[in-house]
């Protein structure tokens, strides 16, 4: 995992305890979902999640974001629903 991913990974991890959100804590949360979401479709895609860890200047290999996207969307619709992102740091 790249560091832009690892980054919101230690945020997450060290903000939360991962069983039960608190409002403020899914406010976060979706804050960090919205960044990654940049055409505001609510979902996320490869090109966002590429394009905004090149402007972190912290590119993903095309492996890095093959093995992102197997484990967090879940039902292979090739973007990353709000639900599938939470559900996702819930677990990790």
């Amino acid at each position: 995992m790249n560091s832009c991913l690892r980054g919101c990974v230690f945020i997450l991890n060290n903000m939360f305890e991962m069983e039960h959100f608190t409002p403020e804590q899914l406010s976060s949360i979706k804050q960090i979902f919205e960044q990654f979401d940049r055409n505001k479709n609510g979902s996320i895609d490869r090109s966002e999640l590429q394009k905004l860890c090149i402007a972190l200047n912290d590119p993903l290999s095309p492996a890095e974001l093959f093995d992102f996207f197997k484990n967090v969307d879940t039902d292979s619709s090739g973007e990353i629903s709000w639900e599938e992102f939470i559900d996702y740091w819930g677990n990790n």
